[in-house]
Parts: structure tokens; sequence; C-alpha cells
């Protein structure tokens, strides 16, 4: 049997990401405070510090467009 571990890093972060994406900052924010608490409290300053300083990747001025 074979068997694999990835650690990519948070949820949180990467449920941030498309919430960003899609245009959706304030539960983007929501899920990077949610990261920064216990990264903070748990001394993983690397990923505390990456949520507090991250930006919206997406410029404001892009929209997501459905068709029909």
């Amino acid at each position: 049997m074979l068997s694999a571990v990835l650690c990519a890093g948070p949820v949180d972060w990467y449920l941030a990401l498309p919430a960003s994406a899609a245009g959706r900052r304030e539960l983007a924010e929501e899920h990077l405070a949610t990261l920064r608490e216990p990264a903070g409290a748990a001394g993983l300053t690397w990923w505390h510090d990456r949520a507090a300083s991250a930006g919206p990747p997406v410029h404001p001025s892009l929209r997501l467009v459905r068709n029909g």
C-alpha cells in the first residue's frame, strides 16, 4: 500500500484565494483573519505575516462575466 502526505499550507489561505478572485473580498478577509489568529498563537509567523499582508490578487476593475 502506498500513501503520501502533502502539506501545502493552511486551508483558510486556499479558501481566501478563490473568494478574492471571485470578487468576494469580505469573505476573503474573513478567511485571512481566521488564518492569522491561530497562526500567530502557534508562532507560525510566516503564515501570520503572509495573511496580514495579503492584498487582493485580482484588480478591482476585473469582473467575472457570465454568458447567458
